[in-house]
């Protein structure tokens, strides 16, 4: 048998790359006399170590207090009680005593509390843990942007300078750019549907605690409600956004556009989506709760002044006649008062009929 001849080196040189990474065994035993060594074993796979545990607890609680969510927990329920104070200032029917306005007071300050929301709040974002998300949420909110925005957010409008802000847009309206720019915050950031969602909740409750057990007379009142309901939704969205933009007079509008763009994130989306439902779920509990204080109180009113032979029975609680007629005038005329776009204005309206 001929004895195999070595191959030409040049050939060996220039072909190598192309050889190795094409032939296989199968070329090394042409060009080689002896079979090519066994390949090396792989390298033993390095675990990587686990990465360490969030604490969930302290993520949170820097989210909240970082990105200025904190504060607006804490200042709802201070508005919610300022709209009650409010309530009983204006009211011009002389039966809402002092002693009945520090009752609605009480109520209000049980029915909505700082501690309420957090709680609510934390337990949602607990519950729906994105480690990932949370903390990209909380790096944008550091930036200098945003907790310049985040400032201005805090600042309570002076009325007086509110007034003349909202007389200058008559004249002069904000440009068309500057005003897609606050809508696009407003519906990443969902505050119109806070704010209707807080108003018609607590309409709902007070007219709860108005009508007691009359299951018809709540039933007519829903209704009521959900007919005004697309009318003031759009008075409330107008009302959010003018106050957007007077918050953000003094923000250009590449630092407004930079600032929705960060609104507009997902895991800006996201954040903001879990504490605007647990928000709502508080609310509407506390609604629920305000409800059914004013109900003893007014039940309680009620036997008092049965007790005492009065004639000034309030309407709102009398029975429905046997007839299906709607048995006293409130079904006709408390309705009138959801007009308003204000629970105060409600409020005080509603107290004429008691």
């Amino acid at each position: 048998m001929a004895e195999k001849k070595a191959p030409n080196k040049s050939l060996l040189i220039g072909g190598a790359a192309v050889l190795l990474a094409a032939g296989g065994w199968f070329v090394w035993q042409q060009f080689m006399e002896e079979p090519p060594p066994p390949p090396p074993p792989p390298p033993k796979a390095v675990a990587k170590p686990a990465p360490p545990a969030v604490n969930q607890d302290k993520l949170i609680e820097e989210i909240l207090v970082v990105s200025g969510l904190d504060g607006t927990l804490q200042r709802l329920p201070e508005k919610m009680l300022s709209s009650v104070r409010q309530s009983g200032q204006q009211d011009k029917s002389g039966k809402l005593t002092a002693a009945d306005l520090r009752e609605m007071e009480r109520l209000t300050q049980e029915a909505f509390s700082t501690q309420g929301f957090r709680q609510r709040v934390t337990a949602r974002l607990k519950k729906n843990f994105d480690a990932k998300r949370y903390q990209e949420f909380l790096a944008d909110s550091a930036t200098p942007l945003a907790k310049r925005m985040t400032e201005l957010e805090k600042q309570e409008p002076k009325p007086e300078e509110l007034v003349a802000y909202m007389k200058g847009l008559a004249a002069r309206p904000l440009a068309p750019e500057r005003m897609r720019l606050v809508e696009r915050i407003d519906t990443a950031g969902r505050a119109s549907e806070l704010a209707q969602e807080a108003m018609f909740s607590t309409i709902k409750g007070m007219m709860r605690g108005f009508a007691g057990s009359d299951t018809k007379q709540l039933s007519e009142v829903e209704k009521l409600i959900e007919k005004q309901r697309a009318a003031a939704a759009e008075n409330i969205r107008n009302a959010v956004r003018l106050s957007l933009a007077y918050t953000y007079r003094d923000v250009s509008d590449a630092d407004l556009a930079e600032y929705a763009k960060l609104h507009e994130k997902d895991s800006t989306r996201f954040m903001l989506s879990q504490v605007y439902e647990a928000m709502i779920e508080e609310i509407r509990d506390g609604a629920e709760r305000f409800g059914a204080g004013l109900e003893k109180i007014v039940k309680a009113k009620m036997a008092a002044q049965a007790a005492a032979g009065s004639k000034g029975r309030p309407k709102v609680a009398a029975p429905a006649a046997a007839s299906g007629a709607s048995g006293s005038r409130v079904h006709e005329d408390a309705r009138d008062c959801l007009r308003f776009d204000e629970n105060r204005q409600v409020m005080g309206c509603a107290e004429r009929y008691r």
